[in-house]
This record gives structure tokens, C-alpha cells and sequence, in this order.
């Protein structure tokens, strides 16, 4: 599923038109300004999706996904946007990395930076191409275009709100609910995506509130096993268990109560 939006902020100078070219290891966008007045260029000459427009300052942005191999933020469970403005480089970043600090939308980041349409890239797992992704493309109006080699259904902001986390995994964390003071107990957490169980390798990080976990890090191939411990605890404290990714965390918490042994 990939879905179109508009409308979803104020434009901020000519509309911008996108095309957008997917396969599995080569991503190619398109961007040009609507012209505005006499002059600019014929649509077709640019992009057989744009004939019957008049455009000024065609871009095209391309890369591999090789290339976005190398980012350090390229990790689990991600969303990568590309940003066009009028007359500027398309912007890539990692939404989630850079947004969680601040909590900001996806609204209040291309305010920030004046920017006017955004293709994110929901990235499940960080050996995915981009055939395994999902693409999402917010663009500021009803008559800005985009033409594409993949399928797009038309969808509101707020549907995309309710629902962007099913395009990246999920984590369950099952395992007693009780522990004697100082016992350990074993819990398996399981990932999902898309409902059904994720057989890709994900890197997930464990925290705690109280208590103490012997292993943090796991490589996790639909489940895994680690244990948790109530040392130093008394009956009627608490112990978290929180799990997650590197820049999305507590995605699961399993909450242990500590009772008589």
C-alpha cells in the first residue's frame, strides 16, 4: 500500500509537480515548479506524466539503496523523508531520529524548513530495499501531481495519523507477570509487521525501570528469549520491561509486580 496526501499544509510559493520512479535498488524523483505567468517549458519534455503542464526548474534527485546502506541513522523500524521546496536540493533525513527529541510532526518540520511536498519511506528493517518499503507522498494541494510506476491511493492526514505504524514492526513481550524477590524470570519477545511474524533480522534494545536485565541488545528473527530479574527488590515493587529500536523506543512494556516468594 502507498498512499498519496494533499492539502496537508499551506503551499508555500508554485506547486510542485513529482514523479517518482521506483525499483527494487534505484529510487529516481522528478520535481519541477508549476510556471508561473508566460514562460517555462512543456510538461512532456520533462516527464511524459507531466504533459499538458508549464514547468520552470526541473529536478532530478536519484539514489541507491546502497547508497542509503551507509546512512548511520539507516536503522529498524524508520522513517526516512526527502523534502522539495521551491528552487532548493531535496533535504533526506531520518524523520523519526531527528523528531523524537522535540516531538515534532511532520507538519511542524516542513514549516521549519520551508519546505512544500515530502516522499517518506517507512523502512520495517534495515536490510530492506525499496521494493519492502512503504512510500507515503504529502504534497500542499489538490492540483499539484504526482505521477509514479507504483500504485498510490488518495488518503487525509488523519488517516495516515491513525495508522503509519503498520507499515513498520511490532513487538510483543509475554512471560510471567509475577517475580519473588531477587528470582529471574524468562519472557520471549516476538515481532511482527504487517500482522503476520517478522522473519527478518531486527536489532531490538531492552531497558528497565528497577530490577536488572542481564542482555540490552537483540537479534531477533520473529522471537527471542531473555530474562529478566527482580534483584535487589521487595515485595510490592515494580520492575518495566520496555522494548524497542534504536530511534523508536518502548514499541512493547511488560510491567512485572513483585510479590511474596
Amino acid at each position: 500500500m502507498h498512499f498519496v496526501i494533499h492539502d496537508i499544509y499551506e503551499a508555500q510559493g508554485p506547486r510542485s509537480h513529482i514523479a517518482l520512479h521506483v525499483a527494487p535498488t534505484r529510487l529516481e524523483i522528478i520535481t519541477a515548479l508549476e510556471a508561473e505567468g508566460a514562460g517555462g517549458i512543456e510538461g512532456a519534455t520533462v516527464h511524459e506524466g507531466f504533459a499538458g503542464l508549464m514547468l520552470q526548474r526541473p529536478q532530478v534527485f536519484t539514489t541507491s539503496i546502497e547508497e542509503l546502506w551507509t546512512h548511520k541513522q539507516w536503522k529498524d523500524a524508520s522513517v526516512w523523508c526527502l523534502n522539495f521546496g521551491p528552487g532548493t536540493q531535496p533535504r533526506l533525513y531520518n524523520f523519526i531520529a531527528e523528531s523524537f527529541p522535540t516531538r515534532r510532526t511532520f507538519q511542524n518540520t516542513t514549516q521549519l524548513f520551508g519546505l512544500s511536498s515530502t516522499i517518506s519511506l517507512f523502512v520495517p528493517y534495515a536490510e530492506a530495499d525499496f521494493s519492502d518499503m512503504h512510500f507515503t507522498v504529502f504534497l500542499s494541494d489538490k492540483g499539484e501531481r504526482l505521477v509514479a510506476n507504483i500504485p498510490f491511493e488518495e488518503k487525509t492526514r488523519e488517516y495516515m495519523e491513525t495508522r503509519f505504524r503498520l507499515f513498520l514492526p511490532v513487538l510483543t513481550v509475554s512471560g510471567p507477570d509475577t517475580l519473588a524477590p531477587d528470582a529471574q524470570g524468562e519472557y520471549t519477545l516476538r515481532a511482527f509487521l504487517g500482522g503476520e511474524v517478522c522473519d527478518q533480522p531486527l536489532d531490538v534494545e531492552l531497558e528497565h525501570v528497577n530490577g536488572y536485565l542481564p542482555k540490552t541488545r537483540l537479534r531477533v528473527r520473529g522471537e527471542a528469549i531473555f530474562r529478566a530479574s527482580a534483584l535487589g527488590l521487595l515485595p510490592g515493587d515494580t520492575l518495566k520491561v520496555k522494548a524497542g529500536f534504536r530511534y523508536w523506543a518502548a514499541v512493547a512494556e511488560k510491567n512485572i509486580e513483585v510479590t511474596h516468594g
